[in-house]
């Protein structure tokens, strides 16, 4: 390091640590398979659908439909992945440049952070010491058994609050305490929105964690030159602005991100995440609760070596308390691994009953429930922070004592890597999330890509809690979230759906019994508006869950040749698309009904009731829908309907005599609203031109038994739907739960007055997203244009 100018040292551990960031990546993830799995993997390598869940706010791919306000927390972070996507870069690279950025950016911020609180807190004028300081604690930051689980997973939005912590922190004191401007406090902002991705529970704790800083330290802060009341004006100012695109619709729908209380399963839940979390453990950063289910776990538990290592690495950092300089920030980050270390052992002792009392008490803990999750990575900031004061502060003392002894503290960082091995010996990442995806599901978008009609399609056999599926690929494994919807291209309900509310007593594992009364399904696809079934050979027949399941038999075999059997004998029932991997079937119209159809009986009705408790009387539909096909139904206008976007369709209703239901087969939400409009001359296209009323869309389907047309869909993004917050819709008390689950409107035509108008059934909280990101945008340009301003004066 001596024969190293000084102007270059910076940029050496800035190398170092992005260098050491892309082995380790390389190292786990390798070049030759994809890193998908659990809740987000697979979304890597469908980014272009992905985005949709960002800019809409209700996701109809997850079937029969569900609010997805709190998706739109993601948006940037979506963004960020589509434009990488849009470059050119394929899924194999992204995943590659994103785990990477995880170490590279949380050891920068945190290279960064130290920087500012060792100037700012200590006496210490040696660059030498300052970077060795604070490269060893970012290395302690990227490195330890905390990242070591968060990093067995493919990456997503919630891992951004662990990698941007320590920037934020950073810059929130360069705000307060060195310099503020309007650059440094946009900075800040900008980072603080990508925090926003993150998982809520934490930027609500992240939140309370900067404020403690700032009360803690406001004497510092006021003799500092900065204009601390500036910073926070503009700040929550702007930050008001730029996220009124996640708030406005959230707060539109009333719609709570956390609605726990104590209860009794919550403390059987603070009991099992935190059941390893004893006192020790966590000393030296362990403690997960499914730690045995990793192959580094004996190490860490049996090796006496690295049993000591895992000791001594916070033995440092507790050591830096007791030399003299910068006592109080010291001070201030041991009182907060001890805080965060008291939540995080949660029922273990010492004091059980205080942690369980301070839950009770606190509304929303619930949403602290995985508490060594939520907390151990304040023990993680805070051991960073004092074992760099540690590094700088013993370098210089031996400078000053011993001369070129000083550099025994590159011991501490080496110790850091050894004892942190896992990760250079591909020991971290999880084999299951390592796959190859045949090319025989790459392919299944073109098949779907044949039918430009608005469907369901039925996955069997039914997934883990109707979300994750185990398929065994050749020599891969698939663990993941569910993909048909991504695979399909379309809205996929899973089969889990109907053991989940009873409908067939048993269970989703191993029990054939809800495979062996298949056939029983057919009486409901109808109303779900399910048109394909998609089958899936490659179930795995079992699989060990280990901590929380031990092994499971599955019979993923046997339950596909049992609904194989079944479906090749059903009447109008016709085999697509068949491989070793699945089989595609296409229902006759017989077993289906549109999308959106209209129904003369209030039979088709059943109130605002459970799914559970109607089930079992929605077979009185299955009479009326035979009867429709047979034509005993009354005179019932003709509807052609069309799909703007998830959010909005448009409905045109015919030679309507006599009231009618209007059934929309998506999952009731008293946000879905019916505008109807009368104007004839007046139908808007995508192209901005206007057609007449006469005039008709393109149609591709029709259903004449049931009095239904299906126009061309557009699925376009329609910010000019904000109008929609001026508009009235009709009276709620017109809108009912139907089939046990979906939106219906009592329509009148002696009341709107016309047999011929138009209906537009559209989400109103997508409104207030447009709002919120026209607000956003307006705000965004405004401060880079201010920005230029002042540059160009300057």
């Amino acid at each position: 390091m001596k024969n190293i100018p000084k102007n270059n040292r910076l940029v050496l551990f800035l190398l170092l640590i992005f260098l050491i960031s892309v082995v380790v990546t390389l190292s786990n993830l390798g070049w030759d398979k994809s890193f998908i799995g659990d809740d987000y993997g697979i979304n890597y390598h469908f980014p272009d659908k992905t985005i949709k869940f960002y800019y809409y706010t209700w996701d109809r791919f997850y079937a029969p439909g569900k609010l997805a306000v709190t998706g739109i927390l993601g948006f940037l972070w979506g963004n960020f992945i589509f434009v990488l996507f849009k470059l050119g870069f394929n899924a194999i690279f992204i995943e590659r440049l994103v785990y990477s950025l995880f170490f590279s950016i949380s050891g920068l911020g945190s290279f960064f952070l130290l920087n500012v609180l060792l100037r700012k807190y200590s006496n210490i004028t040696n660059k030498n010491a300052i970077y060795l300081g604070a490269f060893t604690g970012s290395l302690l930051y990227m490195f330890n058994h905390f990242t070591m689980y968060i990093m067995s997973f493919p990456l997503g939005p919630y891992h951004l609050s662990y990698v941007l912590l320590p920037l934020v922190l950073a810059l929130f004191i360069y705000n307060l305490q060195i310099k503020t401007s309007f650059c440094s406090i946009l900075i800040f902002l900008i980072t603080f929105l990508f925090l926003l991705n993150g998982n809520p529970s934490n930027t609500f704790s992240i939140g309370f964690f900067l404020l403690a800083y700032f009360l803690t330290f406001i004497h510092q802060i006021k003799r500092s030159p900065t204009n601390p009341v500036f910073f926070f004006t503009v700040f929550l100012l702007l930050v008001l602005l730029l996220c009124s695109y996640i708030y406005l619709p959230i707060i539109g729908v009333k719609s709570g991100l956390y609605k726990s209380f104590f209860t009794q399963n919550l403390k059987v839940s603070f009991g099992f995440n935190s059941i390893r979390t004893s006192f020790l453990n966590l000393f030296r950063l362990a403690g997960l609760n499914v730690w045995p289910n990793y192959p580094y776990y004996h190490l860490y538990t049996s090796n006496g070596f690295f049993i000591f290592l895992g000791y001594l690495i916070p033995i440092f950092a507790i050591a830096s308390l007791f030399i003299r300089d910068g006592e109080k920030i010291k001070i201030f980050f041991g009182l907060v691994s001890i805080i965060a270390l008291f939540f995080a052992k949660g029922v273990h002792p010492p004091f059980p009953k205080l942690f369980l009392f301070i839950s009770s008490k606190i509304h929303y803990f619930g949403m602290y429930r995985a508490v060594y999750h939520k907390f151990v990575f304040y023990i993680v900031l805070a051991y960073s922070i004092l074992i760099g004061f540690f590094v700088s502060q013993f370098f210089c003392l031996l400078k000053k004592y011993y001369g070129k002894a000083r550099y025994i503290v590159l011991l501490v960082p080496l110790m850091i890597l050894l004892y942190n091995k896992p990760f250079f010996t591909q020991s971290v990442v999880k084999r299951d999330y390592l796959t190859v995806i045949p090319e025989e599901y790459k392919k299944l978008e073109d098949v779907m890509k044949e039918d430009l009609t608005d469907f369901k399609i039925l996955s069997l056999p039914s997934a883990f809690g109707g979300r994750k599926l185990l398929l065994k690929w050749n020599d891969n494994l698939y663990n993941g979230a569910h993909p048909d919807k991504f695979f399909l291209n379309n809205s996929v309900l899973d089969s889990y759906w109907f053991i989940a509310y009873r409908l067939i007593p048993g269970t989703c594992w191993g029990d054939i019994k809800f495979e062996s009364n298949i056939n029983s399904v057919f009486n409901y696809t109808r109303i779900l508006n399910i048109k394909y079934i998609f089958l899936h050979k490659d179930f795995v027949d079992r699989y060990d869950f280990k901590i929380g399941g031990g092994l499971k038999i599955l019979n993923g075999k046997l339950r596909a040749k049992i609904i194989e059997s079944i479906l090749r004998q059903q009447t109008g029932v016709k085999l697509i698309k068949d491989s070793k991997y699945y089989a595609l079937y296409k229902l006759s119209n017989f077993y289906f009904l549109p999308h959106i159809y209209p129904s003369a009986f209030t039979t088709a009705v059943y109130g605002n009731s459970s799914l559970t408790q109607t089930l079992p009387t929605i077979t009185r539909l299955f009479q009326w829908i035979k009867d429709a096909q047979l034509g005993l139904t009354q005179t019932l206008p003709t509807i052609t309907f069309r799909k703007i976007n998830p959010t909005r369709y448009e409905v045109k209703v015919e030679n309507a005599a006599s009231p009618f239901f209007l059934v929309f087969s998506e999952s009731y939400h008293p946000k879905w609203k019916a505008y109807v409009k009368t104007e004839n001359e007046n139908w808007e296209t995508r192209s901005g031109k206007r057609e007449t009323g006469d005039e008709k869309w393109e149609i591709i389907a029709e259903y004449p038994k049931v009095h239904v047309k299906e126009a061309k869909h557009e699925m376009t993004f329609t910010p000019e739907d904000v109008v929609y917050l001026f508009k009235k819709p009709l009276p709620e008390k017109y809108h009912l739960l139907v089939n046990g689950y979906a939106n219906a409107w009592f329509i009148d035509p002696n009341e709107i007055g016309k047999q011929n108008f138009t209906i537009t059934l559209y989400f109103w909280p997508q409104s207030l997203f447009y709002l919120g990101l026209f607000i956003s945008g307006v705000t965004l340009l405004g401060c880079l244009g201010y920005l230029g301003y002042e540059r160009i004066k300057g």
